[in-house]
């Protein structure tokens, strides 16, 4: 009875839309058909939906040969060539990963959020032009975001990327770009690239080390005149890494804090959410079962709020919108075909 419902409730949004029956969308109820007829042009702009702003985000390219595979964020990024750039986490080269903010967060829904804010500009500029579609996939993005990882990635002996995966400039291989545990297993991070920055920064851990400091045999103190010979990245490490285990975290954190060495203490989320006792610039809340992103707020004359919507806020609005009557909306949620979380109070 459910399921009949909800096609009786999706015939009524297509048909509220005014679709024409020819179309195989009417009979496929496809979305992906739907966008199809719209980017072809085949659709009739005379109606009132033409002046709508479509997007279609998919996983992988919907032309490529994995169009219509399954996939999630690791997928996507290797099969982008940015999974393989990775450093390594294993001996035998197991790529590391950004949890899922790369594929997803960035090349799918940030790349789709540009393109959206781009046509509504576009669409804002010329009121007489049509609708856009605004179409990516998470592959496609995830390659855009890391172009510049990519280029150098192609470049012969390039410093940055050129190198096997954890041997490069920017991807853990040089011993001033990583991070390195503490005494009391917490972390820091070091990313003196520049060299006055690796000067200071070997001053100042050189200047705190204990009198007993005694490093492995194989292990070299880093110097500024030292930073750029690679055949010492090795043993370089292998002394900063000892070095750092002579202090816990919140010493070293006070020893670099308000230098130009790169180094500051890697956070933890809650740690980060109560940076000097109060809110920093911009972190999420967790507001019943989502949690609530807040808006960045980037401009200096003006505050940002906003709200995260709650599942079902605006179900019957929507409802009443296609012509649904309060009978017929009483009865698909007596049905449960609305879920459990749609409130018939709501007011746009």
């Amino acid at each position: 009875m459910r399921m009949f419902s909800l096609i009786r409730l999706d015939q009524e949004l297509w048909k509220t839309l005014d679709l024409d029956p020819k179309y195989s969308l009417v009979r496929k109820r496809s979305i992906r058909d739907w966008f199809m007829l719209v980017s072809s042009g085949k659709h009739d702009t005379r109606k009132p939906y033409h002046k709508l702003t479509w997007y279609l985000l998919t996983s992988f390219d919907r032309h490529g040969e994995l169009k219509n595979m399954a996939g999630h964020d690791l997928n996507y990024l290797a099969h982008a060539g940015v999974l393989g750039m990775m450093p390594p986490t294993t001996p035998e080269g197991r790529p590391a990963f950004p949890l899922n903010i790369l594929a997803d967060m960035a090349g799918g829904g940030l790349i789709c959020a540009t393109g959206i804010i781009a046509a509504l500009l576009s669409l804002a500029k010329d009121p007489l032009a049509p609708g856009k579609v605004v179409e990516t996939d998470m592959v496609a993005g995830s390659r855009y975001i890391a172009s510049f990882n990519l280029i150098h990635s192609l470049i012969q002996k390039d410093p940055l990327f050129a190198q096997p995966p954890g041997r490069s400039l920017l991807d853990g291989g040089a011993p001033f770009y990583n991070s390195y545990q503490c005494s009391d297993g917490g972390w820091m991070s070091v990313a003196c690239i520049e060299p006055k920055f690796f000067a200071t920064f070997c001053t100042l851990i050189q200047h705190h080390l204990p009198s007993n400091f005694n490093p492995p045999m194989d292990a070299t103190r880093p110097e500024p005149s030292t930073q750029g010979d690679r055949d010492k990245w090795r043993s370089h490490e292998r002394w900063i890494t000892e070095a750092f285990k002579t202090r816990t975290r919140k010493e070293w954190e006070d020893i670099f804090k308000g230098t130009d060495a790169c180094v500051v203490p890697v956070l933890t989320p809650s740690e980060a959410a109560r940076i000097h006792g109060s809110s920093p610039r911009f972190h999420p809340n967790f507001v019943g079962y989502f949690g609530e992103d807040r808006p960045m707020n980037l401009f200096t004359q003006t505050n940002s709020h906003g709200q995260s919507l709650r599942p079902g806020a605006h179900t019957f609005n929507i409802l009443r919108d296609i012509g649904l009557n309060s009978d017929q909306m009483g009865e698909l949620k007596r049905q449960g075909a609305l879920g459990d979380q749609a409130d018939d109070r709501a007011k746009l």
